[in-house]
């Protein structure tokens, strides 16, 4: 190999090494690439708004639908607000007593021993109201079928 072949192959093996970490130093100096950042649709655009209302009428008609049918039932809403009448009638849990039909509850923990201390949810049984279900935040879910009493 001449001088000069040796000069042209040296000269041009750096210049390959030099672009390619000025590229390196400029990438990471300008962090990652437009194309991988996410992105972020604006929640007040025509479409985000059609897309929101499309995708809450979806969740509430599988709320609603009968799983056999794929349907809401015919006259649903009807006794659903018949129903809510017959509740009116029904005793009712009087927070401040802490008693529901006379009888005043009296709560045993049983666990888990880390209790959260809010409860999220309380049910009451319409057909037996001796079965209560308290959830609390914390993830624990809590049943008596004696009134409160265990």
């Amino acid at each position: 190999m001449s001088n000069t072949s040796k000069r042209f192959t040296s000269v041009a093996l750096s210049s390959v090494l030099l672009i390619g970490f000025l590229v390196a130093v400029q990438s990471v100096v300008d962090g990652p690439s437009k194309s991988t950042k996410p992105t972020v649709k604006s929640s007040s655009s025509p479409k985000a708004s059609v897309e929101a209302k499309k995708g809450r009428a979806e969740y509430f008609f599988n709320m609603l639908r009968d799983p056999a049918t794929n349907r809401i039932p015919e006259g649903i809403r009807q006794r659903e607000l018949a129903f809510a009448r017959t509740l009116a009638q029904r005793p009712v849990l009087s927070k401040a007593l802490g008693t529901a039909n006379g009888i005043a509850f009296d709560w045993k923990e049983v666990g888990p021993t880390d209790v959260g201390g809010r409860t999220r949810a309380l049910a009451i049984d319409h057909t037996n109201s001796n079965t209560i279900i308290a959830g609390g935040i914390s993830g624990g879910i809590w049943k008596s079928t004696d009134g409160g009493q265990t």
